[in-house]
């Protein structure tokens, strides 16, 4: 009996074995598998010719009085984009070196196939790269100062300069920043049943956690044209996600409403903060049903009430109730038969004008509204709510978002998660990390990176890059 013979069990068992362990390493990649991705355009600058924006280019420089060559490769596009195959789709995280040189604002990103965007990073931003100011850092939070005040990052959070919206004293770079006291911590969700017509904008606040948005449509079709709903969620004022509910198949104008259509929306692991949710339609023939949401805080800065028989809703025998910290609120109506009393903090105002707003002034800190019907259009210089646990003020703490001195002339202070790059040998050299999941990798294993100069091709500027090294676990 030779040796295959006798241990032919032995070899079948440890082949299914190597062939489940090699399945698992693949698509799992249990053990964090790294995988590299070095681009030297020194050694190689025609590593990846195939992409039209990156050109191979040979640079002058001097060394010893003598003249010398570089290869390295030069971008001309705002946009360089390269898809990178993985072996493996469990990710955690990704690490970016790359030596550089440019003049103008320069960003690195993965694309998040859920939310459909990049995630950027900047790796030169010159407004800041130019101050003259120290900066602390501390873990990921950098603090640049224009005078030496603060000797820690969590020295700054806990005890941050007094700043106002007209005259800022501190500015954010890629970094949002709430005091953790801002809001009261509440769990739980909220709900708006009554129907509103046509364009609204709100705002929750998100405390590091998943966020999910329902919203309910229904085309009047009094109107000739399509009526798709679109919705924008931003942060910081960047938006993050764009989607729609499309129109209902009828264009025609007619005396029946639509079906019902409903899309919710998922975004997981936001950072903490204030979010803005702009739904938007070509016109206003259409009604959002309902609106739900998993935070306790959602406001509306004005709100179109259309809970009656005009816009083929059923009478309600309870009134609508809304809460609100405005002092200056305003209604109005396009039909006399909506003409109403309503009621704010108890007292009467007659609304018996067509579009002409009645306004009305209040003292109270705590306005509670209350109308006997629907068709009413209200508007006030503080939002409302449709109840008063999820009443907020999303402007109590507005920091503005770091642009320029020469824009903001009286910031002293910059939060930001940037570090300016250091300089070896005439280049800029940055290093950054991001985290991932699964949500940035296609069905195929293809993640794809992105090199974004939004100014580039405006201002006639090259960025040259080096070398660039991409690290993937």
């Amino acid at each position: 009996m030779n040796f295959i013979e006798k241990n032919f069990k032995n070899i079948i068992i440890v082949g299914i074995f190597l062939f489940f362990f090699l399945l698992l390493f693949k698509n799992l990649a249990p053990f964090g598998v790294k995988t590299m991705y070095t681009f030297d355009f020194e050694k190689n600058p025609n590593y990846i010719s195939d992409i039209a924006s990156l050109q191979p280019v040979t640079a002058i420089g001097q060394k010893n009085g003598s003249l010398f060559a570089v290869p390295h490769t030069a971008i001309y596009s705002d946009i360089t984009e390269v898809k990178l195959k993985l072996p493996q789709k469990n990710i955690k995280k990704a690490r970016v070196s790359i030596f550089f040189d440019t003049g103008v604002e320069t960003r690195i990103g993965f694309l998040n196939n859920l939310l459909g965007n990049y995630s950027y990073k900047a790796i030169f931003f010159p407004e800041l790269n130019n101050l003259s100011w120290k900066y602390l850092k501390e873990n990921s939070a950098v603090l640049f100062q224009k005078a030496p005040r603060y000797t820690s990052v969590r020295d700054f959070l806990a005890d941050p300069p007094e700043s106002t919206k007209d005259s800022p004293t501190f500015a954010t770079f890629e970094m949002s920043f709430f005091p953790k006291n801002l809001f009261p911590q509440k769990k739980g969700s909220t709900f708006v049943e009554v129907p509103l017509r046509g364009n609204h904008t709100l705002y929750t606040y998100v405390t590091n956690e998943n966020f999910v948005l329902t919203i309910q449509k229904q085309d009047m079709n009094d109107v000739t044209g399509a009526d798709p709903l679109r919705i924008f969620i931003y942060h910081d004022d960047e938006l993050l996600l764009s989607s729609e509910i499309p129109d209902d198949g009828n264009e025609e104008a007619g005396i029946r409403s639509g079906l019902l259509q409903e899309k919710t929306i998922a975004m997981p692991k936001l950072l903490n903060g204030i979010y803005r949710i702009e739904l938007q339609g070509n016109s206003a023939d259409f009604l959002i049903k309902k609106i739900s949401v998993n935070q306790p805080y959602l406001v509306f800065t004005n709100i179109f009430l259309a809970n009656s028989p005009i816009y083929r809703q059923e009478k309600s025998e309870k009134s609508t109730v809304l809460f609100t910290n405005a002092k200056h609120i305003a209604f109005s109506t396009w039909h006399e038969v909506s003409y109403q009393n309503i009621q704010i903090n108890n007292k009467s105002v007659l609304l018996n004008k067509l579009i002409t707003p009645i306004g009305v002034t209040t003292t109270e800190p705590l306005s509670v509204v209350e109308t006997s019907m629907g068709d009413v259009i209200i508007q006030g210089d503080q939002p409302f709510s449709f109840s008063l646990d999820a009443l907020f003020d999303p402007f109590i703490f507005s920091v503005p978002s770091f642009q320029s001195l020469s824009v903001t002339p009286s910031i002293e202070y910059v939060l930001s998660s940037y570090v300016p790059p250091e300089k070896y040998n005439g280049w800029f050299y940055a290093e950054r990390e991001f985290s991932l999941d699964e949500s940035y990798i296609t069905e195929d294993g293809t993640l794809s990176f992105r090199i974004y100069a939004p100014h580039l091709k405006q201002k006639r500027r090259v960025l040259n890059i080096k070398s660039m090294n991409i690290s993937v676990e």
